[in-house]
């Protein structure tokens, strides 16, 4: 059996429901967001800010699920709980989600020429050692001696 955001319930504790309730009554939940392609973010404030990363099938199965929180005890935490909730809750209620910055990004890139695409990467690429390090990193380049 699939785990999906209509029967989460079937595969976690009353306690994580529990506590993902609280969070989502709290106002703890923001800027959630789609990608794409069933791809949803959220941003939940707790002990500190944390990323949710949730991706559905079409037919609303959990496909992945990220949060960066501490959380250990077990496969899922309360703030991806409480992101799924917000999720079905949005679908039952004909609640529109609206498009993540990153969708927007994506479907501008997918319409850019090379020259406009290079050019952009190198731009970053000057700015931000990290993505100069993934952009070495992913297309295997290695330091000439």
């Amino acid at each position: 059996m699939s785990i999906s955001i209509y029967n989460i319930e079937e595969f976690v504790s009353d306690e994580l429901i529990n506590r993902a309730r609280v969070i989502i009554d709290s106002g703890l939940i923001t800027e959630v967001e789609e990608q794409g392609n069933g791809d949803y973010t959220a941003v939940v404030i707790g002990g500190s800010t944390y990323s949710v990363n949730i991706v559905l099938d079409k037919d609303a199965n959990i496909f992945t699920h990220q949060c960066n929180c501490p959380y250990s005890a077990g496969p899922i935490c309360k703030h991806k709980v409480a992101v799924i909730l917000v999720l079905r809750s949005s679908f039952q209620n004909d609640i529109p989600i609206s498009k993540g910055s990153l969708s927007l990004v994506n479907t501008k890139l997918v319409s850019c020429d090379r020259l406009v695409l290079h050019q952009l990467i190198m731009t970053l690429c000057k700015r931000d050692k990290r993505i100069r390090d993934i952009i070495k990193k992913e297309l295997d380049i290695k330091p000439k001696l």
